[in-house]
């Protein structure tokens, strides 16, 4: 059971982190993808809220990235045993 709540824990970082990374992609190839999807221009076409959700995507996609490789990490170290001291 522990196994599957890690793999289940480890799941919704990496899908959280491939989610922004695919949000900060489609707001660069198409930066007006919110006008057309929601009929609203929030920035009246200056582009500043794209920014803004482009930078905000990719930080959350990286720091969800980082923080599920160091669960990985911290998980494989206790299932891997120490190496004898000489």
């Amino acid at each position: 059971m522990r196994r599957l709540a890690f793999w289940a824990h480890l799941s919704w970082k990496a899908g959280l982190s491939l989610l922004a990374a695919v949000l900060a992609v489609l707001t660069i190839v198409a930066p007006d993808w919110i006008e057309l999807a929601f009929h609203i221009e929030p920035d009246a076409g200056e582009g500043w809220l794209e920014i803004g959700l482009t930078v905000t995507a990719a930080s959350v996609s990286i720091a969800t990235a980082l923080w599920a490789r160091r669960d990985w990490r911290l998980r494989t170290a206790r299932l891997t045993p120490e190496a004898p001291q000489p």
